[in-house]
Formats: C-alpha cells, sequence, structure tokens
C-alpha cells in the first residue's frame, strides 16, 4: 500500500508541475500560481520540496516582490515546521519557526495599520483573510 501510494503521489506531483508548465508556456502565470498552490495545499510536505523549489523559482519569474517573499517565507516554514516534526526538542528549530512568524506579524500588522488609518475597510479585510489563511 505504501508503495503505491507513494507511486500516486509522486505521479500527482509530477501532473501538477507538467500542468503549470503547460499553463506559463502560453502565459497564464495566474492559473499556474493557482495550481502550485493548490498542490502545495494538497500534497504531503515531505513530498513537495521538488514541488516548493519550482514555485519559488515560478514567483521569482513571474511574481512581484511581496508574492516572491511569500513563497520563499512559505518554503521556510515547511521547512521548519519538518524539523520541529522530526525533533521537538529542537530548539533551534522552534525558534526559527517562531521568528519567522513573528515577522510575518509584524508585516501583517504594518498593513493593516495601514488599512485602518486610511479607512479602506475592503483593503483591511483582505489583509485580515490572507493573516489568516497564512498562520491557520
Amino acid at each position: 500500500m505504501y508503495k503505491r501510494a507513494t507511486k500516486k503521489l509522486a505521479e500527482a506531483e509530477t501532473l501538477l508541475v507538467a500542468f503549470t508548465e503547460f499553463e506559463e508556456r502560453f502565459k497564464e502565470s495566474e492559473r499556474a500560481r493557482f495550481i502550485y498552490k493548490f498542490g502545495l495545499d494538497h500534497i504531503p510536505t515531505w513530498r513537495a520540496e521538488d514541488l516548493y523549489k519550482k514555485f519559488v523559482a515560478f514567483e521569482k519569474q513571474y511574481g512581484d516582490k511581496e508574492e516572491t517573499e511569500d513563497a520563499t517565507a512559505g518554503k521556510r516554514r515547511f521547512q521548519y515546521e519538518d524539523e520541529v516534526r522530526k525533533n521537538t526538542l529542537n530548539y533551534d528549530s522552534w525558534f526559527d519557526y517562531v521568528t519567522l512568524i513573528i515577522l510575518r506579524i509584524r508585516r501583517i500588522n504594518y498593513a493593516l495599520y495601514g488599512d485602518i488609518e486610511t479607512k479602506d475597510v475592503e483593503r483591511t479585510q483582505d489583509v485580515y483573510m490572507y493573516t489568516k489563511a497564512y498562520l491557520f
């Protein structure tokens, strides 16, 4: 069962990468981004390392500064989570993981503050939803 499941996951990852490359060839970067994110949400972390590398490379090529930072931070987040899962007593990994989250919260708090001051309710809600999705 394990061999079959691993093979199916590998096939799913290969299919997702091929599909994103197809979308990229036809300049459909938003569709490719969606497919990458879908794959990263549904493929286990231990299988998604290669997919994350390709997603970060994609964001560096097609994304703006914020999207590239988000992809890189997401990759580091999964690495830290994996390290913590493997060894719950690894304090360095815990520290790096918590530091990453705190830095993201500060950036988000800054965005929320700016949007609240400008009375941009829609943007404030968007930032809140992004924060909720990122942290949980």
